[in-house]
């Protein structure tokens, strides 16, 4: 009996630290879009959510549990979850952050490749970070411009080969929207199309976030005019691409139409608020603070939602709401958002809206760097940094030679609770440029755009 007794009490010890040992082979720890990850026959739920520990939402099928054995010590977070997750389909939602590198991983979407789940189905952009350079892109898309007199129907063919089809075409600057196949590695994709025979150029569809305006509480209400008048005949319509219109801050009567470009089908909502602010501002429905125009009957806006839920938008819905602008009469386009990575086919959409007779508009960004943004920098945009309420260049503006003029980028906006608060940015003073720019070409409906813009910078400056 004394030795079943120790043989017992042994195997139990022997349980114990194999039990230790292997709760110690699962390490997960997420910093500055590194990954730490020691997995020895580790269940993936329990790799998840050591992962949602850290802040990230997980969406994923229970019955997707393999026994995974993995080891990455210091590995790029994208590359390493690319490779972790790829027996599966799944998507990586990226979200915008105040501290270096600047994004952070907000989500993780996994689900079965032949029943995708509804939360695959929706209109959020599936963003992919390039770990070479930081840049975003739309993950399985590309772009793609043909070579003059190019065979459309041998592209066509070739596409069906690979499994893609082309998504959308604009006319304007000749660029293809091509869908490759579920999981696709796109950036090698981009490569293998820069080579093909009628292919003149590819890249990424490179995707962008929705900028953060600086908040400041403890604001008396919002004084927000009433557009109760009929809008001029000569008015100068002002596209507001950005996250979209809540209709609630009486806008009906300064809306011409909109367009919701990820989702075309459906009436144009915001959820984010951003651009239902930048209406505010271009409309001329709420002033900046320090504006000391006079005050003129509101513009005639076109809203169009370009950004997600999740706050990103890509070139190709850039290039869809520059369609629809132009079509419905846009004379100023304002752009209230930017990004660091420059982009040819992005410059060449709007460098045809700009020989359309378009005025582009776009903020120079709230981080003081002194680098250039896009798509602020293109020459066939007006770069806009802020000013603060005493009328000096606002600390936080970004700056450089790319910059064109300065105007107030602070604002009193109202809130769902009924109360008020100030919001500061580049955004407020692209907005309130381009209702300057609208103001001044109704005012003056012979004038050309160069010199509406010179009057509005000499005003501005002044």
């Amino acid at each position: 009996m004394l030795y079943i007794h120790r043989l017992l009490k042994f195997i139990v010890l022997f349980l114990m630290i194999t039990t230790w040992t292997y709760a110690g082979t699962l390490q997960v720890q997420i910093k500055n879009n590194r990954l730490l990850l020691q997995a020895q026959d580790s269940f993936l739920q329990d790799i998840l959510h050591e992962i949602e520990r850290q802040g990230v939402k997980i969406s994923v099928d229970p019955k997707f549990n393999p026994k995974i054995s993995v080891s990455f010590r210091n590995r790029d977070l994208q590359k390493g979850l690319d490779s972790l997750l790829k027996p599966f389909s799944y998507i990586l939602i990226w979200k915008a952050s105040a501290t270096p590198p600047g994004s952070e991983l907000a989500e993780i979407r996994i689900f079965n490749r032949g029943t995708p789940t509804e939360q695959s189905r929706s209109p959020n952009l599936a963003v992919v970070r390039n770990p070479e350079d930081g840049s975003f892109y739309i993950k399985n898309t590309i772009m793609v411009r043909l070579k003059p007199g190019a065979d459309v129907a041998q592209f066509r063919s070739r596409l069906n080969k690979i499994g893609g089809r082309i998504v959308s075409f604009h006319t304007g600057s000749g660029i293809y929207e091509i869908r490759l196949p579920e999981n696709s590695d796109t950036l090698n994709w981009v490569k293998r199309f820069a080579d093909f025979p009628d292919v003149s150029h590819a890249e990424p569809n490179y995707a962008f976030h929705s900028p953060i305006l600086y908040r400041y509480t403890g604001f008396d209400n919002a004084p927000i005019r009433l557009a109760e008048t009929d809008i001029p005949e000569d008015a100068a319509p002002i596209a507001i691409m950005d996250s979209g219109l809540n209709m609630d801050h009486n806008l009906e009567n300064v809306v011409l139409t909109s367009l919701d470009a990820l989702n075309p089908n459906q009436p144009i909502t915001d959820t984010v608020g951003h651009g239902t602010r930048m209406a505010l501002i271009a409309s001329g429905l709420i002033d900046p603070v320090g504006d000391s125009t006079e005050e003129d009957p509101p513009n005639p806006v076109i809203p169009i939602k370009l950004f997600d839920e999740n706050g990103w938008s890509s070139n190709s819905h850039i290039i869809r709401g520059i369609d629809f602008a132009l079509k419905n009469g846009a004379r100023v386009l304002s752009l209230s958002w930017k990004t660091q990575n420059p982009s040819p086919f992005l410059q060449d959409a709007l460098d045809y809206a700009h020989s359309k007779g378009a005025i582009i508009i776009a903020a120079a960004g709230n981080e003081p760097t002194g680098e250039p943004v896009y798509p602020a920098a293109y020459p066939s945009v007006t770069g806009v940094g802020a000013l603060d309420p005493d009328g000096l260049s606002w600390q936080k503006s970004n700056y450089g030679a790319f910059v064109d003029v300065q105007a107030p980028g602070f604002a009193i906006f109202p809130t769902e609770q009924g109360q008020a608060e100030m919001r500061a940015g580049t955004s407020i003073s692209t907005a309130y440029i381009a209702n300057q720019i609208a103001s001044y070409l109704r005012r003056h409906p012979g004038a050309s755009n160069e010199e509406a813009l010179e009057a509005v910078k000499q005003n501005t400056a002044n």
